[in-house]
């Protein structure tokens, strides 16, 4: 599998983003292990309290691998 993840916010300015697809370093795992993976963990406050009045939002988007 191959994920990526993406971004916007919607604050003062909006704007959105994507990093390049990457390959996922199991070949067990499906979209919804990465993506659990990918999101658990914690943050400080006081980043949380900024993302979230900057209306940042995230995702995780999943493929199977591209061959070449």
């Amino acid at each position: 599998m191959e994920y990526r993840l993406t971004w916007s916010a919607s604050s003062d300015i909006g704007f959105t983003g994507a990093t390049e697809w990457m390959t996922w370093p199991s070949e067990d795992e499906d979209h919804e292990q990465i993506e659990e993976d990918l999101i658990r963990g914690e943050i400080p406050e006081g980043l949380s309290e900024v993302l979230e009045a900057s209306g940042f939002e995230w995702n995780v988007e999943t493929r199977p691998k591209q061959e070449g």
